[in-house]
């Protein structure tokens, strides 16, 4: 019918979408690409999601009240502080009978092992992708807000220098 065939396509672009947007996070150049513009990216994914996703950024003094100091000790190098995000997606309705929680790693930048990693510097950006399709899910699902299921996108974004 022409309605099932309508949601069909909706669900089919809300999925394009964050697709698109996990791409474009992980071939963004390191001069554009920061933990900063990550956790900018993870606000606007849910100041557009109508209300259906909402943000949290935990600084670098947040994460350090929070004693994350592996976290910290990893960003310790970089040019712009840490960024933990924790985007949170919530049923219209708030009836939740499932709750699930993903991670991704966010190392926007790797140059951890320089001396060994001589070959491949070009790919050091890759370190990301985890974040970047955490991002990109959570705007899916921000788009085809499932009922019954409150879920929570995680990432540790930071530069390893």
């Amino acid at each position: 019918d022409s309605a099932a065939a309508d949601a069909a396509i909706e669900a089919g672009k809300a999925m394009a979408s964050g697709i698109i947007l996990t791409k474009d996070i992980v071939n963004a150049p390191h001069n554009v690409l920061n933990s900063e513009s990550l956790a900018n990216v993870a606000r606007r994914v849910a100041e557009e999601s109508g209300g259906s996703l909402s943000c949290t950024i935990l600084g670098k003094e947040d994460c350090e009240k929070r004693g994350m100091g592996a976290y910290l000790g990893v960003a310790r190098g970089s040019e712009t502080d840490p960024q933990f995000i924790h985007l949170t997606y919530t049923p219209k309705s708030g009836n939740v009978s499932k709750k699930v929680g993903i991670v991704g790693k966010g190392v926007v930048f790797d140059t951890g092992g320089y001396n060994i990693k001589t070959a491949m510097m070009e790919l050091m950006k890759f370190d990301c992708g985890g974040a970047a399709a955490v991002i990109g899910a959570a705007k899916i699902v921000g788009q085809l807000a499932p009922e019954g299921v409150e879920a929570h996108f995680m990432v540790a974004a930071c530069e390893n220098m």
